[in-house]
């Protein structure tokens, strides 16, 4: 089944909240091949997002050029951080 491997949420974000952000099969299975997961976190205009990672198990590959975490700014040119293996990542925060 395609929604297997596929996940696409859009998370509006309230500048005033704490939230969980998780892969779909976290601490459940392992993620299939061809996973594709896409969560968009939008913060109202003048706020900025501060992600923290608490755990983090991404298969590694040199330069995290197969298995990955892409962390965007605004769009898709901005990229704060891609991440692979199992070191924790330090905290990022947006720059808008």
């Amino acid at each position: 089944d395609i929604d297997d491997y596929q996940s696409h949420d859009l998370y509006e974000y309230d500048a005033s909240q704490v939230g969980t952000v998780e892969s779909p099969f976290f601490c459940k299975r392992n993620y299939h091949n061809g996973l594709l997961c896409e969560d968009r976190l939008r913060a109202p205009e003048g706020s900025r997002i501060k992600l923290k990672f608490l755990e983090f198990a991404v298969d590694p590959s040199g330069g995290c050029s197969q298995d990955q975490l892409v962390v965007y700014g605004k769009d898709k040119n901005s990229v704060l951080g891609l991440f692979c293996g199992y070191d924790l990542p330090k905290p990022i925060l947006s720059n808008e």
